[in-house]
């Protein structure tokens, strides 16, 4: 099926609204979704940011892959079996399914974009 957008999408973060994110220590902005580029496997677009020793508590995405890249500050990302101390320009994969935690570990806060694919 062919997809129904026919011209490029540009939106500032400035003017898109800020919500609660994965328990509500940090907060992210919707930038993209999947009815902005309908037929995609495009999930959403998002800036995640956690306060000074903010979290993202464990959480997943069942059939959705997330792509995470590390802006500013510095991050712990833990899963059942691994630690990784991220940093900017890190590019981190989640794999659907894998339950993962995302911690700041500075006194700064840490911001990150995501990216999110349906398989």
């Amino acid at each position: 099926m062919p997809r129904t957008v026919q011209k490029i999408l540009v939106r500032h973060a400035n003017d898109i609204k800020t919500e609660l994110a994965h328990g509500g220590a940090g907060q992210r902005q919707l930038i993209f979704s999947n009815p902005d580029i309908p037929n995609s496997k495009l999930e959403a677009v998002t800036i995640g940011k956690l306060p000074a020793k903010g979290v993202f508590e464990p959480h997943s995405h069942e059939n959705v892959d997330e792509l995470m890249v590390v802006v500013s500050g510095h991050a712990q990302v833990t899963s059942a079996s691994q630690k990784i101390n991220v940093l900017p320009g890190h590019f981190v994969l989640f794999p659907a399914g894998i339950k993962h935690k995302i911690a700041n570990t500075e006194k700064t806060p840490f911001v990150a974009q995501f990216v999110r694919f349906r398989r």
